[in-house]
């Protein structure tokens, strides 16, 4: 033999290996490979040609006269993919023109393989194509009324399409079935559509399909009609729903939208309808400044915007009705989709249907399906066995099929044996409802020991996924070890992986490892995990927020070790990604700890997460952790902690408008950090307590605190709240007009941060100085600045900074006449402030923009915008923005020619501005007599 030929020796024998040159089907597939490759190119000529080459290496049926089970499943896999390779080569030649000559060939092959969808598809083409547009309508007639007898189901879709194509006189002279039909579907989507992809393999379900489309098609013209789409966990609820919706997308041109609601997702919280309305509102076009901010406005806005429309709308994933109920459209043209594990019985008009097992027929297609018919051909009583001991669920279907399908040297009536030889699953699955269970416990038993504990004790873990370092937390073993035995779990279904190296359970097999846990494992070794899990994101936490902190930071906290190195963010931008990816697993160990009282624990967490807190603008259940963890330090006495957690709670307070009982908070925690003398965190206190009085207009007193904390900081030699006195000061004295002095405040900032890699601290005094810049005229420096700012916060996801830079932009943008980057700019920051319901940022936005739009001679829209920052100042109590706003109508009623209005609302903004603010000397101006026009008034007119 040459050299290319080998002999080794293995533990059961000896194997002769060879190029797969050598072996006629590894070369028939590499020819369909490069036929694949030729059509993709448009070669259709040497597409043909390729699979002609491939299927001239058949010289009979594989592996004939061989009887082995084994050799036989092979065979099986050989001829099915000879059959689809055929398949391929018909379908081309009649792309190819070719139909005359082939017709006779693809009737033979329809007759021998009556139940093949796909060449029956590519004669009826053949046939139409030659002119016997009836024989190719009979193709169809004689396939359905076969596929009725002998499976009691409908065509396909695709051969349905093909029908109404030839039928209509509409399926051109060239290109196949499967191209006319994609065509015409192509052409049939006019509008927005938002569906996910439908399921490849979605199988059966038939009863259900019928019963929806029916619902649909049943649409007057009085009645909206709503289907409620309902069942358990695993059911197949989603996929039922997009199906339906991409078979109805046809009749509903006018927009396809879908929305995931996170009623019963443990990655998120359940959507509020407000947000939900608002996703909705951007899909079919709303702009946003012109979106109402309250929920009555947006339901009301998006009735109108689908009223007459022929519209298709899913909401997946529903909590209960009243989550539902704000976002149905009024139509009687549209059809809505919900999906819920509630019954939403509530909802009016409502049509129920309630998602139960598959029925046997579907089940056994399902199996078949995922294995391959090729594989359980013979075996047919044998997939009823397996299917009816998975409970006919889908998602146990499934599992079971995919083992199977993943060993070849199994044969169905094997799967059967494991599924069956299990008291305990066989009892499960009398339960009904837990069946999952029972198929699950075949890939738990073929676990090492170390595995199945590792699976067990991952159902401890609180949040909706990890990653290999905190499986190594809650089990204590090796890394190596870990990863290697996930990777195990994963294979065998136990595991889903969404993202790469990040492992998640399914619901129902989180229940089932729970359940084994108990049953296998001491209450210690519970208890015992779950610390290992606290102490995990606890020093996670401490380390990743570090970078983040911008006041006094946690000198150490208590945690154990877990055995693993804790990864250390080299960058603040690196620190955030690294938050945003775990947020929800750090939030459900603070809930761990405080529900089992490890109290240490528990602040500290909480505490060390602050900084993050802080750029999320303390969202969430940031409330209820910081009123948590102060009662958990309270309950130890420990007063450092309760003094930590006064000030996390109180910057929620004053994160949402709550000034004053922000203000009374940290006036608690000066006083223990006075008690017991530390200095550092009063330093912080005191500027906190300084931002509360600006933001509530008092900056002379806001002022004073500020210079108190700065005498602290000097006499510490503390550089980093240096900084951050230093930029406070200077946003004080540049809105009371001191600019001088807000200049060098502004730079001795930039010198104290110099040393530090990007920061929002950073970004907010580069857009300080750029605003400051802006308010002396120098507009196009300020555009440089507010750029710079701008990519900054960007790079370290800093919402505020963003948005403030954003704010700056738009106005800096106005003032030099470039009116579509301001409008532009003003857009962007007016939703990221929304989105991060920064209600102060929100109303420099409105205000902003509407200055934009009155720039731009749309007035109306100005006028709306105006109003919409007056109500949002008005609730919040913040005197600054309403007086803004109101100025900004004076200025609309100016260009308007309306004098005495404008008179009236320059008075009332006037009176409206707090004492001392340099903006009302403007204003001021605004009311002196005479005609001539006010050129220091930033918001009038545009500078060359």
């Amino acid at each position: 033999m040459g050299d290319e030929v080998e002999i080794v020796r293995g533990d059961t024998g000896y194997r002769i290996r060879v190029p797969e040159s050598w072996i006629d089907a590894f070369r028939f597939r590499a020819l369909l490979r490069e036929a694949l490759h030729e059509k993709g190119s448009g070669s259709l000529a040497e597409t043909v040609r390729k699979v002609e080459h491939a299927l001239a290496l058949w010289r009979g049926p594989a592996l004939a006269g061989l009887t082995s089970q084994l050799l036989m499943n092979v065979a099986a896999r050989l001829d099915e993919e000879r059959l689809a390779a055929v398949e391929h080569l018909m379908a081309t030649r009649v792309a190819l023109g070719e139909a005359g000559s082939v017709a006779g060939e693809l009737m033979e092959l329809v007759t021998d393989h009556p139940l093949r969808e796909s060449l029956r598809n590519t004669l009826m083409m053949a046939l139409y194509q030659t002119g016997r547009q009836a024989d190719a309508l009979a193709v169809y007639e004689q396939g359905r009324q076969l596929l009725a007898a002998e499976l009691g189901l409908d065509p396909s879709p695709q051969l349905k399409a093909t029908h109404a194509l030839i039928l209509n006189g509409e399926a051109g002279p060239t290109g196949s079935g499967v191209a006319q039909t994609d065509q015409a579907s192509r052409t049939s989507s006019a509008g927005r559509s938002y569906l996910p992809h439908d399921t490849a393999d979605f199988t059966g379900r038939m009863a259900e399909v019928l019963h929806l489309l029916s619902a649909a098609k049943q649409n007057s013209a009085t009645a909206l009609v709503i289907s409620a789409i309902e069942g358990m966990g695993g059911i197949g609820k989603t996929t039922l729903a997009i199906h339906i919706a991409h078979e109805l997308a046809r009749d509903y041109p006018d927009g396809q939208y879908f929305i995931d609601l996170h009623g019963f997702s443990t990655l998120a919280e359940p959507l509020p309808p407000s947000r939900a309305l608002e996703i909705l509102l951007r899909d079919s076009g709303s702009p946003p400044e012109l979106m109402p901010p309250d929920l009555e406005g947006r339901s009301a806005m998006w009735r109108s915007r689908t009223a007459g429309q022929r519209a298709l709308l899913v909401l997946d994933n529903a909590v209960d009705a009243a989550q539902v109920r704000p976002l149905l459209p009024s139509s009687s043209d549209m059809i809505v989709l919900i999906t819920s594990r509630r019954r939403l019985t509530s909802i009016e008009g409502a049509v129920p249907l309630s998602l139960d097992v598959l029925p046997l027929e579907d089940a056994i297609a399902l199996f078949n399906q995922v294995v391959g018919a090729g594989r359980t051909a013979t075996e047919r009583e044998a997939v009823i066995s397996a299917v009816n001991f998975c409970g006919r669920l889908p998602l146990a279907v499934r599992i079971a099929a995919a083992r199977l399908r993943d060993r070849t040297s199994w044969t169905v009536t094997y799967l059967v044996d494991q599924l069956a030889d299990h008291e305990r699953r066989i009892k499960f699955l009398a339960a009904g409802d837990r069946s999952v269970r029972g198929a699950l416990t075949v890939s738990y038993r073929y676990l090492t020991e170390k595995q199945r504990r590792l699976f067990r004790l991952l159902s401890l873990h609180p949040g909706a996924d990890f990653d290999t370092s905190a499986a190594v937390a809650v089990t204590g073993d090796l890394p190596e070890q870990v990863e290697s035995d996930l990777e195990v779990l994963f294979e065998d279904h136990l595991l889903q992986q969404n993202a790469p190296g990040r492992f998640a359970f399914h619901d129902l097999v989180r229940d089932c490892a729970y359940a084994l846990l108990r049953e296998e494992e001491p209450e210690r070794a519970h208890e015992e995990a779950r610390r290992r899990i606290v102490s995990f994101y606890l020093r996670t936490a401490y380390e990743w927020c570090r970078p983040l902190a911008r006041g006094t930071y946690l000198s150490e906290v208590s945690a154990e070790d877990v055995g693993i190195a804790i990864r250390r963010p080299g960058s603040q931008e690196e620190a955030v990604r690294l938050l945003d990816r775990e947020y929800m697993n750090f939030v459900t160990a603070a809930w761990l700890a405080i529900n089992s009282r490890w109290n240490v624990q528990a602040w500290q967490l909480i505490c060390c997460l602050q900084p993050y807190f802080s750029l999320r603008n303390y969202d969430g259940e940031a409330h209820e952790l910081f009123t948590a963890a102060w009662e958990a330090a309270r309950e130890i006495g420990d007063r450092y902690g309760e003094s930590a957690c006064l000030m996390g709670l109180a910057s929620v307070h004053r994160t949402r408008g709550g000034n004053e009982k922000a203000a009374e908070l940290t006036l608690r925690a000066i006083e223990i950090s006075r008690e017991i003398g530390d200095q550092g965190s009063e330093t912080y206190q005191l500027i906190n307590l300084a931002i509360m009085y600006a933001n509530d207009d008092k900056f002379l007193q806001a002022r004073d605190y500020l210079i108190s904390a700065e005498k602290i900081a000097v006499s510490n030699g503390d550089d980093s709240a240096r900084a951050v006195l230093a930029n406070n000061l200077a946003v004080i004295c540049r809105l009371l007009g001191q600019f001088e002095d807000a200049h060098e405040y502004f730079q001795q900032a930039l010198v104290l941060n110099s040393s530090k890699g990007p920061s929002a601290s950073r970004a907010l005094t580069m857009s300080g100085i750029s605003f400051l810049r802006h308010t002396q005229g120098d507009h196009r420096a300020a555009i440089e600045g507010f750029t710079v700012a701008l990519t900054l916060s960007r790079s370290i996801s800093d919402q505020y900074s963003q948005a403030f830079a954003l704010v700056g932009l738009s106005a800096a943008n106005r003032s030099i006449g470039e009116l579509t980057l301001a409008i532009d700019n003003g857009r962007k920051a007016l939703e990221l402030s929304r989105q991060a319901s920064l209600y102060d940022l929100e109303c420099e936005a409105l205000t902003t923009l509407g200055d934009a739009f009155a720039s731009s001679g749309d007035l109306d829209v100005a006028e709306r915008l105006f109003r919409q920052a007056a109500d949002l100042a008005r609730d919040h109590g913040v005197s600054r923005y309403l007086a803004a706003a109101q100025a900004g109508l004076a200025h609309v009623e100016t260009a308007r020619g309306n004098h005495s209005d404008a008179h009236e609302y320059w008075s009332l903004a006037l009176e409206t501005y707090p004492p001392g603010l340099v903006e009302a000397q403007a204003v001021r101006r605004h009311l002196e007599p005479g005609d001539s026009p006010v050129v220091s008034c930033l918001r009038c007119g545009i500078s060359p």
